[in-house]
């Protein structure tokens, strides 16, 4: 269990590189906006320099036709009444360009590290008790579905029909193919499935009992497949446990959720067909 929880996280940035490269996501979208901004700040400047100039201009027009009016007014017989016409056009300093990722107005900062750790171990509190209501929930859940599977094949005459028989079916030739013998892919794809689609508790509670009846090269592959956080539930835990802690990342969790298992499945499998080429028999 140690090797594989090593070997998984290299093999995971690994995954995460390869399906979301470089500027794919997030970069990209940070480049666009800031060479906006700069744009919206040149304009702006640009604007404000050409209003002075202008108004510069109007000043300097508005002093002229002032001095006329004063050279006519001190001239003998010429009329008193010429008026003085002067403008000026105020002009607006430019405002800064708004900041696009503000922080969150709900979230005051710590005010010190009591009060940092103090908050720490009730966000660590919540997260922990998510994971154990969920694990209980799943385990509940597929000891439902099991009862409903075996009650509706049991009305076709098929007994024994079980959400673990039926995912293991589904899931024998990844087994297969990372180097689980044919005649275990079956009951090693239902682990696997049991991990994807619950959680891996769920699938070690089930494999623990069972290990022994497998060859040491099956095992071994099954521990370092299952291995791992990548799963459905995972994806829930982090929208509910750390989509409350930070907010203003919920929405980049649950765009990126279903890359992150699939990435995180494949550095498992990756691992397990490592194992498999190393095991002989």
């Amino acid at each position: 269990l140690i090797a594989a929880c090593f070997m998984a996280a290299p093999g995971a940035l690994l995954m995460a590189k390869i399906i979301v490269p470089a500027g794919s996501y997030g970069e990209r979208d940070a480049a666009v906006t800031e060479k906006q901004e700069a744009e919206a700040l040149s304009s702006t400047h640009s604007s404000a320099m050409g209003g002075a100039r202008y108004t510069r201009s109007e000043g300097a027009e508005s002093q002229d036709s002032a001095e006329g009016a004063v050279t006519l007014r001190e001239r003998p017989g010429a009329p008193s009444d010429v008026p003085a016409e002067t403008s000026e056009t105020p002009v607006e300093p430019a405002e800064p360009a708004a900041n696009v990722a503000s922080a969150d107005p709900d979230e005051e900062p710590a005010r010190n590290v009591i009060d940092a750790a103090a908050r720490g171990a009730s966000d660590g509190l919540k997260l922990a008790a998510n994971v154990g209501a969920m694990l209980l929930a799943f385990i509940s859940l597929i000891a439902l579905l099991n009862v409903m599977v075996g009650g509706v094949s049991g009305w076709f005459g098929l007994d024994g029909v079980t959400i673990e028989g039926i995912l293991g079916y589904i899931f024998a030739p990844v087994m297969w193919v990372v180097g689980v013998p044919w005649g275990e892919a079956v009951s090693a794809g239902s682990f696997l499935g049991q991990k994807i689609v619950l959680n891996e508790f769920v699938a070690f509670a089930d494999f623990g009992p069972q290990v022994d009846s497998f060859s040491p090269k099956a095992a071994a592959v099954i521990t370092f497949a299952l291995t791992g956080f990548a799963n459905l539930s995972s994806l829930a835990i982090l929208l509910g446990g750390l989509g409350m802690i930070a907010k203003n990342r919920r929405s980049d969790i649950a765009q990126l959720g279903l890359r992150a298992v699939a990435g995180g499945t494949l550095a498992n499998l990756m691992s397990a067909a490592i194992v498999g080429m190393i095991i002989v028999s």
